[in-house]
Formats: structure tokens, sequence, C-alpha cells
């Protein structure tokens, strides 16, 4: 079995607690074997993670302003990479 990314696995985990299931426990899978819950989601988180390749206006504006906030001229990539991720789940006509 190979070894499923980091993120892929954080994803596929969300999606099954989302689905009111726990991401430990064991299923069955065929053939005549068990796999964790969550790895029932890694399709999906694959394909989600995907969808994100290419940001949404939005995101980008969002980004773009996180990026600008550092009056050092320092980027912190994980404040631009949260902007977009706040922006894309934002509710349409919030902020």
């Amino acid at each position: 079995m190979s070894e499923i990314p980091e993120m892929v696995e954080k994803v596929a985990r969300a999606l099954c607690v989302a689905s009111l299931r726990d991401p430990d426990k064991l299923v069955p899978a065929l053939p005549n074997r068990t796999i964790m819950a969550w790895q029932q989601f890694e399709h999906g988180a694959r394909a989600a993670i995907g969808e994100m390749r290419e940001p949404l206006p939005s995101m980008s504006e969002a980004m773009l302003t996180a990026f600008a906030k550092d009056p050092e001229g320092w980027v912190r990539w994980g404040d631009v990479w949260r902007a977009g991720i706040d922006a894309a789940l934002a509710t349409p006509g919030e902020g």
C-alpha cells in the first residue's frame, strides 16, 4: 500500500468527521480486509484539494492583501494561505 500525502489524509479525516463517522474506526473493505474509515474518503479529499489548484478571484484578492500586510517586507506564507482558504470558505456577501 502506498503512503498517502499528509494533506490528503487530513482532508479525508475532516470529510469523515463531517459525515459523523469515527475516522479511526476499522471498516470492512474488499477483498477481505479492513481499513480505517477515513480512508474511504481519500478519493473525495484528492478531488477537493485538486479543485482548489486554481484560486477564485476572491481568494487571490485575499492572498494579495495578506501578502502586502507585513510592514517589514517579510512574507508569512501561512497567513497568505489561510487568507485564501478563508476567502474560499466565506459565505458570499461576507466581509
